[in-house]
């Protein structure tokens, strides 16, 4: 049977909620990637991480339903470099707390964010906190999915630290693997990302005490923040199928906080 939500019958999708599956729901964004990558991006890799980390969690007894991405978050940083949707951090709180409401409702019992746009971080985490602690039919979390691989991006990587912010190294790497039609590499530039303060972090995987954010174009010349000409298909296969294992691995402890 499909992981994915979409394409479940009526019958389907209810049995996997009464029946103890773990509902995956990928958040992302919608906004430009620089000049080499699609503006769907982060939604795309939320969505193929969760799906595939659904497919082995299922293949372990664990039936996992994931629903489609939410598409667009909180981005207006953006949106000066234009090809960006974004939507207020109240619109973004809501959607979450109404979908996952839904979902609950359905009779899912455990519920989990997987988030792929750094924008989301702080939403995706009080949704989760807010809705979990005001009902007790369903445990509902939240993670961002690249906190999974720092480790085995650490020995991956290519590039120093401030190879992989934003349209760097990381994503187009994963990019390249699942939907290397799609990326234009000769189009990509690098932008290494060095620290706005001593305190303040330099990629995804080499963070800081102190969050701040500018508009992007007060920060890059191009929209990208890291060196995307380091990446290689080869790199985003062994991402992707370790982030899929260790996702699933979550997913099956998670769905046993429902037992």
């Amino acid at each position: 049977m499909s992981r994915n939500a979409l394409q479940l019958r009526r019958g389907e999708l209810t049995d996997a909620a009464i029946g103890g599956g773990v509902a995956i729901v990928p958040t992302g964004s919608l906004e430009q990637h620089g000049a080499h990558l699609p503006v769907g991006t982060d939604s795309l890799l939320a969505e193929a991480v969760s799906l595939g980390a659904a497919d082995v969690a299922t293949d372990r007894g664990v039936d996992t339903v994931v629903f489609p991405a939410i598409w667009t978050g909180f981005s207006p940083h953006h949106v000066p470099l234009g090809a960006t949707v974004t939507i207020s951090k109240e619109t973004l709180l809501a959607l979450l707390d109404d979908v996952c409401e839904s979902i609950i409702r359905m009779g899912f019992r455990n519920v989990l964010l997987v988030n792929g746009h750094g924008g989301n971080r702080p939403a995706v985490s009080l949704a989760a906190g807010d809705l979990g602690t005001r009902q007790d039919e369903a445990d509902v979390g939240g993670l961002s999915y690249n906190t999974l691989a720092a480790d085995l991006f650490s020995e991956l990587r290519e590039g120093d630290s401030g190879s992989a912010y934003h349209a760097g190294e990381f994503e187009t790497a994963l990019m390249l693997y699942l939907h290397g039609a799609a990326v234009e590499m000769s189009a990509a530039t690098d932008e290494p990302e060095s620290r706005l303060t001593p305190y303040s972090g330099r990629d995804m995987f080499d963070g800081g005490p102190l969050g701040m954010r500018r508009t992007y174009d007060r920060l890059t010349e191009d929209g990208v923040r890291g060196e995307p000409t380091l990446a290689t298909p080869e790199i985003g296969e062994k991402l992707f199928e370790e982030l899929t294992d260790r996702l699933a691995d979550l997913v099956v402890e998670f769905a046993d906080l429902g037992e």
